[in-house]
């Protein structure tokens, strides 16, 4: 800085000084300010960034969590159906046995009542009457057939009496399976109570690692938002693979590219909804973001849930087309909403109220997520 001192005396000379020395007061101020505000602004986001690889660590944990509970659940539907199908099994028993512990009560009845008679006419016709048959022939003959008459009376007796311990056993094993088919009845009902018990708790730590999982996906939403700047590509990268698997493409880019396959705009009504909607599945599934099951040839399973792994993006585009266009689901008030721009809660809405994922993210399953994408499109776009 070079200074030209003013004529006018020592009185302009001494304004000067006074002049210069604010100016250098400013500037020394100034300097100070912004020598720790730089400083607050690399420590922020140096936090920003450590808080982001905290997070990583918990989206991937509560990933594994999620597939550890997955799998458990998996294998609880299985035990339960098991002891659904042995209940029905022991159910179809129970009412043959039933049925045919019925038929032998009756053959039993029915035979002890024929030997009740029996009894009844020998009682009232008394000791006697075998002697009055015996004493009253007229000839030889006669008595032989009257001997014959009385042989085969006692053997009729005899046989009644045999048929009816016959039936009687014929009973008793009949109640004692009709016992054991109710012990087992007993206990398939049991396991299905103790199944269901142990779903339950599966399913509320289920919902637990979810909710922690997308509180987790939100925050590095954000915190990407923040270091917009400062990420490098490969960490950007290594969060997108982390959000959406090495297999995909970003969320806006899908958006754009299967809007025009179902003949919708790619107005932003429809790209705010369709990202959210990704953002929603959060899923690593191969070339599906929308996690739809529908079968391809080449596609695996990802999960339990039979979400697939589709071959390519071609492959992906064409299976979630063809699984919207299928009728009695509610899809077609989704097509509908996108074919026309609607407002995106109007057309998430009609995504919740489908088939598609009814009763997911506690009835909020992308509305939840569409003011979130609303308020930062580019961010959860590029994810």
């Amino acid at each position: 800085m070079t200074l030209t001192w003013p004529r006018g005396g020592p009185e302009a000379r001494n304004e000067v000084r006074r002049r210069v020395g604010r100016e250098f007061l400013a500037v020394a101020l100034v300097a100070a300010i912004a020598v720790p505000a730089a400083a607050d602004t690399r420590t922020e986001l140096d936090r920003a960034r450590r808080e982001l690889a905290e997070v990583e660590r918990r989206i991937q944990a509560d990933r594994v969590s999620a597939d550890v509970i997955e799998a458990e659940l998996a294998a609880l539907n299985s035990r339960l159906q098991a002891a659904e199908d042995r209940l029905s099994r022991v159910q179809a028993e129970l009412a043959d046995a039933r049925e045919m512990l019925a038929d032998a009560e009756e053959s039993y009845s029915s035979l002890r009542a024929e030997l009740n008679t029996v009894a009844s006419r020998a009682y009232r016709m008394g000791p006697a009457s075998t002697l009055a048959i015996l004493l009253s022939p007229t000839s030889p003959s006669d008595l032989a057939y009257r001997l014959v008459i009385l042989e085969r009376a006692g053997r009729h007796e005899a046989e009644l009496v045999r048929r009816a311990a016959v039936l009687r056993s014929e009973w008793e094993a009949r109640r004692r399976d009709l016992d054991a088919l109710l012990q087992q009845e007993a206990a398939a009902r049991d396991a299905i109570a103790a199944s269901k018990r142990e779903k339950e708790a599966a399913l509320a730590r289920a919902r637990a690692v979810l909710r922690d999982l997308y509180q987790a996906r939100d925050r590095a939403v954000a915190l990407v938002a923040q270091l917009q700047t400062e990420l490098e590509s490969e960490e950007r990268a290594r969060l997108a693979r982390l959000f959406r698997g090495p297999n995909s493409i970003p969320y806006g880019k899908w958006a754009e590219t299967f809007l025009p396959v179902i003949s919708s705009s790619t107005c932003r009504n429809n790209l705010v909804v369709l990202v959210a909607w990704q953002v929603a599945e959060f899923t690593r599934a191969a070339w599906n973001p929308l996690a739809t099951t529908y079968p391809m040839p080449g596609a695996t399973d990802y999960n339990s849930h039979g979400v697939k792994n589709y071959v390519s993006l071609e492959q992906g585009l064409e299976a979630t087309k063809r699984t919207l266009l299928l009728s009695s689901h509610g899809y077609e008030d989704i097509l509908a909403a996108l074919r026309r721009c609607a407002d995106p809660m109007e057309t998430a809405r009609a995504i919740r109220d489908s088939d598609w994922c009814r009763g997911c993210a506690d009835g909020e399953y992308v509305t939840g997520v569409v003011p979130k994408v609303e308020k930062d499109y580019e961010t959860y776009a590029n994810m």
